[in-house]
């Protein structure tokens, strides 16, 4: 039986339903251009096509490619960070002590052993010594006992050698030009003469020191060999 209250529910429930279908008109699942209205609650697709899309939300603008948005932003900003803060390059590490090439050594003169020599001093023969002679006439190399000397009878001088600056090796020496020392040693009454078949140098050393007498053959024409 049809009544008035039956009737005034019918109209209740279907301005109910009513009203649902108008806030359901957007879709809950995929979003789409704000144009295309409707929405259907499958899948958003482009408005000007009406085959359904298997792919997620198209627009009507073609997508140019390239980085998103989203990454764009974050370079810029680490960009901006960068020019602000500027990392400073790292600074290559010196030695205290830079390298330097080493300086070339000096050659060394060969000195040989004058022939026939002979040392005396204070009149009496050493035990041990030796008379080596150089490219140089007139400078010889004597060793007396331990002792080393560059006598150079035309200068009448003579200077004081480091022992360990010499190298001898049997009848041979060597020493570098360099380890001659610029100043002699002090030394007085000079005197040079012809005794026959040698030359005979003799010198002071000091004031009231001993004396050393050097004896160098001559040649046949007089002349001193080395």
């Amino acid at each position: 039986m049809f009544t008035w209250d039956s009737r005034a529910k019918r109209t209740s429930s279907t301005t109910r339903r009513s009203r649902l279908n108008r806030q359901f008109l957007l879709s809950p699942f995929l979003a789409t251009h704000t144009k295309n209205a409707p929405v259907s609650p499958l899948l958003a697709t482009l408005t000007k096509t009406k085959d359904l899309k298997s792919f997620v939300c198209h627009t009507y603008e073609k997508d140019p490619g390239g980085p998103s948005l989203f990454f764009r932003l974050l370079c810029f900003f680490a960009l901006s960070l960068l020019a602000l803060n500027p990392v400073p390059a790292r600074a290559i590490p010196r030695s205290p002590h830079p390298t330097q090439a080493p300086a070339p050594q000096a050659a060394r003169q060969q000195w040989k052993t004058v022939p026939f020599a002979i040392v005396r001093y204070n009149d009496d023969a050493p035990k041990s010594w030796n008379v080596y002679h150089g490219e140089k006439k007139g400078v010889y190399l004597v060793r007396l006992w331990k002792r080393y000397l560059v006598v150079d009878t035309s200068q009448q001088a003579a200077f004081e050698i480091d022992p360990a600056k010499v190298k001898v090796e049997g009848d041979n020496a060597e020493l570098s030009p360099t380890d001659i020392p610029a100043d002699p040693i002090e030394t007085s009454e000079w005197k040079s003469r012809d005794a026959g078949p040698v030359l005979r140098h003799r010198f002071r050393f000091g004031t009231t020191g001993n004396f050393m007498e050097l004896q160098i053959p001559l040649q046949l024409n007089g002349k001193p060999a080395y």
